[in-house]
C-alpha cells in the first residue's frame, strides 16, 4: 500500500511539472501578438501535451491551469476531449483537438482531431470522422443512452472570422471499432432560412461580433 501511494505521488508530481511547462505555450497560442509565435506555441504545446498524456493514468489528471484549453470529460468518464483554437490572422481561425480514452491499465489511447472546415463548402452535410472534423472549441457535453448506445451531444464555438462567431451543436458516437463519428440525422425543425437547410448532420448558428469583440481581436494583432 505504501509503495502504491508513493507511485501515485510520483505520477502526480511528474504531471504537475509537465503541466507547468505547458502553461506558457497554452497561453501564447491565444495571446501571442505575432502569427508565427502563436504557431510555434501551438506546436510546442501539442508535443508537450502528448508527452504528458503518455504518463500512466494521466486520464484522471485535470490540467486545470491550462485556461485557454478546453478539457471536457464525458459524464460517464469514458473519454476526455481536448479542444483549442489558434488565430492565423484577423479572418482565419483553426481548431485543434484530441480525444483521450479511459483505459483500465492507464495506457494512452489518443485520437487526434483535424479541422477540415476550410476544405468543405457544406460543413453540415455528412457524418465525419476525426480526419474530417468540423472544428469547434467545446464547452459542454451531454450524454444520452438509447438502445444501449451512448450519444454525446457536443456544444462549442468557432471564432470563425473578424465579423462573426459560429456556435456548433453535434452528436458524437463511436463505431464498432471505437472510432469517433461526428454528426448524424438527429435534428428536425421547420424550414427557417436562419438555420441550416435540412437534412443537417450538425447544427450551426452564426452571430455577428460586437464592436468590443472586434476591438479585442485587433488588439492581439
Amino acid at each position: 500500500m505504501h509503495a502504491q501511494r508513493g507511485r501515485v505521488a510520483a505520477t502526480m508530481q511528474l504531471l504537475t511539472q509537465l503541466e507547468e511547462n505547458m502553461r506558457n505555450y497554452a497561453n501564447d497560442i491565444v495571446n501571442a501578438p505575432e502569427t508565427a509565435d502563436r504557431a510555434i506555441a501551438d506546436s510546442f504545446f501539442t508535443r508537450a501535451l502528448v508527452q504528458a498524456l503518455k504518463v500512466p493514468y494521466s486520464f484522471s489528471y485535470g490540467f486545470d491551469s491550462l485556461k485557454t484549453i478546453s478539457r471536457l470529460y464525458a459524464p460517464d468518464s469514458s473519454v476526455r476531449i481536448f479542444t483549442w483554437q489558434i488565430m492565423k490572422d484577423f479572418s482565419y481561425y483553426r481548431q485543434k483537438g484530441a480525444i483521450q480514452f479511459h483505459t483500465k491499465d492507464g495506457s494512452l489511447k489518443l485520437i487526434p482531431l483535424y479541422d477540415y472546415s476550410a476544405f468543405t463548402d457544406n460543413p453540415v452535410d455528412s457524418v465525419r470522422n476525426n480526419e474530417h472534423w468540423i472544428g469547434a472549441v467545446y464547452y459542454n457535453i451531454i450524454e444520452k443512452t438509447f438502445n444501449n448506445k451512448n450519444y454525446y451531444t457536443l456544444i462549442g464555438y468557432d471564432e470563425n472570422d473578424a465579423r462573426s462567431t459560429k456556435k456548433w451543436m453535434e452528436v458524437l458516437t463511436f463505431d464498432e471499432n471505437n472510432k469517433p463519428q461526428f454528426g448524424g440525422r438527429y435534428f428536425n425543425y421547420p424550414i427557417d432560412y436562419s438555420k441550416p437547410a435540412q437534412t443537417a448532420y450538425r447544427f450551426c448558428s452564426q452571430f455577428k461580433k460586437t464592436e468590443i469583440e472586434r476591438a479585442l481581436v485587433r488588439e492581439r494583432l
